[in-house]
């Protein structure tokens, strides 16, 4: 994912685009319970809801499980927050069974909570250091971004169960993929590309290797990023390929299910969705992915104002 602040927008809005990729496989298979797998694939059963409660900020948000869970979303104040799998936190599973790292808030609703009574990046900031996560099964960290240009990575050391935050600069855009960033950003992109090993994750869908292109694009990019060029940006890592992923010992089919491009400033997102398989693509050797077109949203601003937002 990147967020791109106004600074480096031509129509100066402050805007995310993200892909959200997961493995096309029901949970008993990806908890390494069977290897036929019954039910549903996970994240086949996705939503966006608004949300305008009679206490709180007004929450556009997306999910693929429960209705509490959310993925990513924005607020009425301009504030938004984006989950990824963070490969330094795995694997979760191997935590102790009570107690310590396994109470606490659920890793997919504390996004609910930050959205839901944050307006800026700090005052999220606030929210992570006065709640405790609990990872059920993968670990995971976050990026908070706002309309005002300021954006923070969230993670934590598994080791010493320490929190870490990861500033974002306001006249750049900022990059996340699948890795820590407090552990891994006081490497330059050379350094990153050489050193593959620092992420044991040697798949095409390797997460340095998509934080180097995406960071490479954005670097040989002239002049302000529009918002089809945000789009096209995370349109060179989609994910179509097979991975080891949560607690299976085979290879795994992983690919984007949605890309959605948020504008802060607008408090508007729009969002296309994973449909199909295509026919193959000789040129890459893989099935095409077919999604839908891009579906826009616009939060109520008439109720937004009743609720004095």
């Amino acid at each position: 994912m990147v967020y791109f602040p106004p600074e480096t927008t031509l129509n100066g809005h402050a805007i995310t685009s993200r892909n959200m990729e997961w493995l096309l496989v029901p949970m008993n298979v990806y908890l390494d319970k069977t290897e036929n797998g019954t039910g549903k694939s996970m994240f086949t059963r996705n939503f966006l809801i608004e949300i305008y409660p009679d206490q709180g900020y007004s929450t556009m948000a997306i999910g693929g499980m429960e209705l509490n869970s959310v993925i990513d979303g924005l607020n009425s104040e301009g504030l938004g927050i984006s989950l990824l799998q963070d490969e330094g936190m795995d694997p979760a599973l191997e935590m102790p069974v009570a107690g310590d790292r396994n109470s606490g808030i659920l890793s997919f609703q504390i996004t609910r909570l930050v959205l839901e009574t944050c307006r800026t990046v700090e005052e999220a900031k606030v929210a992570f250091l006065a709640n405790k996560e609990f990872l059920p099964v993968a670990g995971v960290h976050y990026m908070v971004y706002d309309s005002q240009g300021s954006s923070a990575i969230v993670e934590w050391n598994k080791t010493d169960g320490n929190l870490y935050f990861t500033d974002g600069n306001s006249s750049e855009p900022s990059v996340m993929t699948n890795h820590p960033l407090y552990k891994y950003s006081k490497h330059g992109l050379k350094d990153l590309s050489e050193e593959m090993n620092l992420v044991s994750y040697l798949y095409p869908y390797d997460t340095i290797k998509r934080y180097v292109t995406l960071s490479d694009i954005i670097r040989s990019h002239e002049g302000k990023f529009s918002e089809e060029d945000t789009a096209k940006v995370l349109s060179e890592v989609e994910a179509n390929t097979i991975v080891l992923g949560g607690g299976a010992t085979s290879l795994l089919p992983i690919n984007t299910i949605w890309n959605v491009i948020m504008d802060l400033t607008d408090r508007s997102l729009k969002m296309k969705c994973f449909l199909k398989k295509g026919p193959g693509d000789n040129a890459i050797g893989e099935e095409t992915l077919i999604f839908t077109p891009y579906l826009a949203f616009k939060m109520n601003n008439s109720i937004m104002q009743q609720q004095g937002a």
